[in-house]
This record gives C-alpha cells, sequence and structure tokens, in this order.
C-alpha cells in the first residue's frame, strides 16, 4: 500500500466529512455495565442451585462483609475501565474507587484467612480442587465482557492494555459475585484458587490478549494502519 502524507490525509478527511454521533457519556456506559453484572447475578440466581445454607451466612458478618467487598471491587474497577474506553473521562476520583473496592476485596480476604486460623484450623483442612467453580466464574463473566466489548467499539481507549485488564477482571468478579449464592464451600483455600484468582487470571488475560483480540486499539491508530502515513 502506497503511504500518504499527512497533507493529504487532511483533505482527504474534510473532503468525508459527516456527522458524528457523540459517545454516551462514561456515566451512562457504566451503568449499562451494571445492568447487564446485575442481569447475570439474577440469572445465577434463577438457574443456579442456591446454597441451603444461605439464609445463615447471610446472617454472619463475614459473609456480608465479603460479598460487599467483591461487589465493590467490581463496581469501582468497572468505572476505572470504562473511564480509560472514553479520553478525558478519567480522574482521580475513579482512580480512589478502585483502590477503595480493590482494598475492600483484599481486606475480606484477609479476615477471612485471620477467622480461620483464629478458630485453629488449616486452611488446607477440608480443601479440595472443584474445578466446576473456576468454569463458572468464566461462564459468568461472558457476557460482561461482552458488554464491555460494545462500550469499546463506541469508544476510543487510549490505554488499551490497561482498559482490557480491568475490563476482564471486573467481568470475572461478577462471576465471584454469583458463587456468593450458589456455592456452599467457604474454605478459605477454595475461595482464594476457584473463585478469586479466576478472575485475576481474566484481567492479566486482557494485559496479553486485550488489544488483538477485542481490537482495542485508538481509532486514530486504526485510520494510520490503514493509510500508511507518512511520519
Amino acid at each position: 500500500m502506497s503511504s500518504i502524507s499527512t497533507s493529504e490525509l487532511t483533505d482527504r478527511l474534510v473532503d468525508d466529512l459527516e456527522p458524528v454521533k457523540p459517545i454516551p457519556t462514561a456515566l451512562k456506559l457504566w451503568a449499562a455495565w451494571l445492568v447487564s453484572a446485575a442481569l447475570v447475578l439474577l440469572l445465577s440466581s434463577l438457574k443456579s442451585k442456591i446454597r441451603p445454607d444461605l439464609a445463615a451466612v447471610a446472617a454472619e458478618p463475614g459473609f456480608l462483609i465479603q460479598s460487599a467487598a467483591i461487589i465493590a471491587a467490581c463496581a469501582s474497577i468497572a468505572a476505572m475501565a470504562v473511564g480509560l474506553c472514553i479520553p478525558g473521562s478519567r480522574n482521580s476520583l475513579s482512580l480512589w474507587t478502585v483502590i477503595v473496592g480493590i482494598g475492600a476485596w483484599i481486606a475480606a480476604a484477609g479476615y477471612e484467612v485471620f477467622s480461620h486460623l483464629q478458630n485453629g484450623a488449616s486452611i488446607l483442612a477440608g480443601y479440595r480442587p472443584i474445578y466446576m467453580c473456576s468454569t463458572a466464574v468464566l461462564i459468568y463473566s461472558i457476557i460482561p465482557a461482552a458488554v464491555f466489548l460494545f462500550i469499546v467499539r463506541l469508544s476510543s481507549p487510549l490505554q488499551s492494555k490497561r482498559a482490557a485488564f480491568l475490563a476482564l477482571f471486573a467481568s470475572g468478579l461478577v462471576g465471584t459475585a454469583a458463587l456468593q449464592i450458589s456455592c456452599a464451600n467457604d474454605n478459605i483455600l477454595h475461595l482464594l484458587l476457584s473463585h478469586w484468582l479466576p478472575a485475576v487470571a481474566l484481567g492479566v488475560l486482557g494485559l496479553f490478549l486485550g488489544q488483538f483480540l477485542f481490537d482495542w486499539d485508538t481509532k486514530v491508530n486504526r485510520l494510520k494502519e490503514r493509510l500508511s502515513i507518512k511520519k
């Protein structure tokens, strides 16, 4: 493909001017993603078998803190991901929400480990690998991840790898939240490896595959690739 100069590109863009539909605000996109996450949680509660001891554990402070921390981390990380997809919308507040959300999640995990050890029990006691839970986290993350892909198509992410990491991490946490009401195995090692680690793994996958799998490039870069602009 023959390359064109910047001036020629400018002339072509001026000739091809068309009305551009404005991008929805970050708040609207974030709200749309939260709705998709809520629908996944609702469907999981209807389709999956509810843990038989849900009424009992729902009254325990540890379970409530853990569930609230997962939801807070999920929502705050998603807000940061949406902010990275729309240039100019990210601010220090969204960064602090992520810090607070992840901090609450880590604190909840630490609380569970401390409570487990305080009772004199080993974290290995009662642990057995259950790959079904890890698979469920991945399945529940599909719809939220697809919604994020749609959001990206409407926007121009300037930091594709970071946006992909946060988007897939938040999507994975939707699956983690869904398992709170369906999995009765409260062994801390099981929670760490089968509920929480898959969500982190999805985020790490986004760092390596986000730009290529979802084509998370800026529109400017895609235009440059097509037209091979001379520097």
